[in-house]
């Protein structure tokens, strides 16, 4: 909480204790920018920063890139049936 009153209004918070993590993202964009691109998961349980580091990353990565569009949403937790893979990443309509 202290955070979010000390942060102006119109800015964020300051973003702190995620420079691993944030490296690692900014590693995987160089790759991907190079033509080796991935799939990249955050996880983690409630709470513990994901969304946040996902939004400091994109803020970054688009200034640093400024052609760059940054786009994410968020899946259920429960597996689709038949599938490993979470509801959102399951092909569309006519899609395999």
């Amino acid at each position: 909480r202290f955070l979010e009153r000390d942060a102006k209004e119109g800015q964020t918070p300051p973003f702190v204790a995620r420079e691993r993590e944030l490296a690692l993202l900014k590693y995987h964009l160089a790759e991907a920018l190079a033509g080796r691109g991935r799939v990249v998961w955050i996880t983690g349980g409630p709470g513990q920063g994901k969304t946040a580091l996902l939004a400091e990353f994109a803020r970054q990565a688009m200034e640093a890139q400024p052609a760059l569009l940054a786009a994410w949403g968020s899946c259920r937790t429960e597996p689709a049936k038949r599938s490993r893979l979470p509801s959102c990443l399951q092909p569309g309509p006519g899609l395999l």
